[in-house]
Formats: C-alpha cells, structure tokens, sequence
C-alpha cells in the first residue's frame, strides 16, 4: 500500500470528498445535516490510510470525538490556528472555538499568536460504535471576506455620491451605474446594463 503520509501530494477536495458516502440521516430526529457511518466509507482500506488521506488534505481536518475532545487535527489545522497538534489533541473544541457544530457555517478564528482570521467551516456527525463524532472541514476565506467587504464598501461609496458613476466591461457594456446616473440619464440600472 502507498504511504500517503510520506508524499508531498496534497489530495484535493473532490478526492477527499470521494473517500466517503454521505447520505442523510434516516431519521427525522437527525436535523443537524449529513451523517456518515463508518459502514458508509468506500475504497476503505484500513483506518491509517484514512488518516493519511485527511492529513494529506488541503484544508484544516478535525475530528472530534463524542465528548468534543479533539482527536485528530491534520498539519492544515496546524498552520490555520497556529497551533501543533500535540498542544489541542485531548482538549475541548471549544479552545479551538467550534463550538457552533452546525453542518455549514461562517466562523472566526482566535489565532495561537491572537490573531483573527475568518473561515468557512464544514461539519459531519460520524457515528462509529453507536457514538457521535464530529469531523469539521476548515478552510480560510479571510482573503475572499475582505474582498467581499470592499466592493460592498466602493459599492456604498459610489452609490451615495452625487455624481453619476458609470462602469463598463472591457467590450464597453455597461456592468454598474448609481442613483445619480439614473437621475441624470433617466435610465434604470437594469435599463442601462442593457445598453
């Protein structure tokens, strides 16, 4: 068998993804998103060449077991909180600040060094034994909410001047114009984007 753990490969998420079945729970009760069972799991091999597969992957990997201690926190967790493994492996999530384990959602994270970054976070339950674990996918978005933040931020700016502003795309259509164009010209924004 390949050792995934000695190569300098990183899976990617579709690979990663594809190492699972994931089905919803059966049961109404299960309202917290997808579920997985260890009897769900295709091309397993064996638990190690799991582990190696989600240490290998590009995003941050934690597994937490039915008490919310971490069990496993792959080299991406690493370099996303600042912290080595040995330092979180046994402690709650919460020190990690999972404490929302819902199936998607947006969250920040508290650096080791204190600083903040924001991150789209995934999570599954995984029941192994009649017991629920957790494995939440982390990845960083920090650059993409900054960015989202600035064109909302141009977009509030060139909307409240009273000039009117006009924007085009490099075949010189229209893509965005403001109030005070419309003011001006008497064209909608959806009737100027069509010119």
């Amino acid at each position: 068998m390949h050792n995934f753990l000695n190569t300098r490969r990183r899976l990617s998420w579709p690979q990663l993804q594809s190492f699972f079945i994931r089905r919803r729970a059966p049961t109404v009760a299960d309202d917290e998103g997808w579920t997985m069972r260890a009897s769900d799991c295709s091309t397993v091999e064996t638990p190690e060449f799991l582990l190696a597969a989600l240490e290998q992957a590009g995003e941050a990997v934690v597994i937490l077991n039915g008490d919310l201690r971490v069990s496993h926190f792959n080299a991406a967790a690493e370099r996303i909180w600042g912290i080595v493994r040995a330092e979180i492996v046994g402690h709650d999530a919460n020190r990690l600040g999972l404490t929302d384990l819902r199936p998607s959602s947006e969250i920040s994270i508290r650096r080791q060094d204190g600083s903040r970054l924001r991150a789209a976070l995934s999570v599954s339950r995984v029941e192994i034994d009649g017991r629920s674990n957790y494995m939440a996918f982390v990845r960083d978005i920090t650059a993409d909410v900054e960015r989202r933040n600035r064109v909302a931020l141009l977009n509030l700016v060139a909307d409240k001047t009273n000039r009117a502003v006009v924007v085009t795309d490099r075949q010189m259509r229209i893509v965005y114009t403001n109030a005070a164009f419309s003011g001006t010209f008497g064209y909608s924004p959806e009737e100027s984007q069509k010119r």
